[in-house]
């Protein structure tokens, strides 16, 4: 893997040269502090292919992934800038959510399939660009069932549209990690 950094530097440029004054080097670029401490400068005409911005947490349901997902979305709300968006297919996170995270639910949408939840997305990514992360909690709930090859095309669209938006995508889904598309290892979260 490359540079963990998604823009290429300007020569005799550090990041730390850029903290305070990215934007005079990249047009568009903002700065969003990630919760590991690292400062990452969006830009999204340089992005680097190799980030991979669409994670999934996969297990069997009753594994605690809502849980963990919660918890991930209540450190980002304390230490990243930019907004972060919370979709659901249920309200009872609601309340388990930091204040700043905009709760979604999806129940009243009547969504049936990934490639209307897709549409779902681009309408809520369209509304703001400030949108720094998205968390999905159960997106077989929300969508009902998902083969592998639906959630191959799914996960090739929704990372383009990541690129295109400079979002990050984690997602909580009801299959068992070994039956995982094996393509999509690098989006299992670690």
């Amino acid at each position: 893997m490359g540079s963990r950094h998604p823009i290429d530097l300007p020569p005799n440029r550090t990041m730390t040269d850029l903290q305070g004054n990215f934007s005079q080097y990249y047009d568009g670029a903002r700065k969003i502090n990630r919760k590991d401490g690292i400062s990452w400068f969006w830009n999204k005409s340089t992005i680097q292919e190799e980030i991979i911005m669409v994670k999934f947490i996969a297990s069997e349901k009753g594994t605690g992934k809502s849980k963990k997902l919660i918890e991930l979305a209540n450190q980002a709300a304390k230490t990243t800038e930019g907004n972060l968006v919370f979709i659901d297919d249920n309200k009872i996170p609601a309340l388990t959510l930091h204040h700043s995270v905009r709760f979604v639910e999806t129940s009243g949408y009547h969504i049936s399939s990934h490639m209307e939840f897709l549409g779902f997305i681009c309408g809520i990514l369209s509304q703001n660009s400030d949108i720094v992360e998205v968390f999905v909690d159960g997106l077989t709930n929300i969508v009902g069932n998902i083969d592998n090859q639906g959630l191959v095309e799914f996960s090739k669209k929704l990372l383009a549209l990541s690129k295109e938006n400079s979002v990050e995508f984690i997602i909580t889904i009801n299959k068992a990690a070994d039956t995982f598309p094996q393509e999509l290892s690098e989006m299992l979260y670690s």
